[in-house]
């Protein structure tokens, strides 16, 4: 549940950004989580593949948001959001994504979470 509350967190204030002025910032989430090439299933084969071909094992815990949720990803600063807290934006409606979780003897762990 922490991690879960916490990755909504990153995910509130990383898509503020993109209503904010650093572009850069929002370009570098879209780029890390909501990729075309990442897995459509939770087979940890088809993740070590990815991560490998990303070079992200120094990254312990990383997310994934299914690339057929990118427009819904895009829309919580402007339709598919609220007004959280100041200029934080949250979804109207839950995401689904992937966590991979990476061991230190760079064994994957997955699960799919919904917040």
């Amino acid at each position: 549940k922490h991690l879960q509350t916490l990755l909504s967190f990153l995910v509130i204030l990383t898509l503020t950004l993109h209503a904010s002025e650093n572009k850069n910032g929002y370009n570098t989430f879209l780029k890390r989580h909501v990729r075309n090439d990442t897995p459509t299933d939770l087979n940890k084969e088809n993740w070590k593949k990815f991560i490998n071909r990303i070079s992200t094992w120094n990254r312990t815990i990383q997310s994934f948001f299914p690339f057929s949720e990118k427009d819904n990803v895009e829309a919580v600063c402007s339709s598919g959001g609220k007004m959280f807290e100041r200029n934080l934006c949250i979804s109207k409606k839950p995401f689904s994504f992937i966590t991979v979780k990476i061991d230190s003897h760079c064994t994957i762990k997955t699960s799919s979470d919904l917040y």
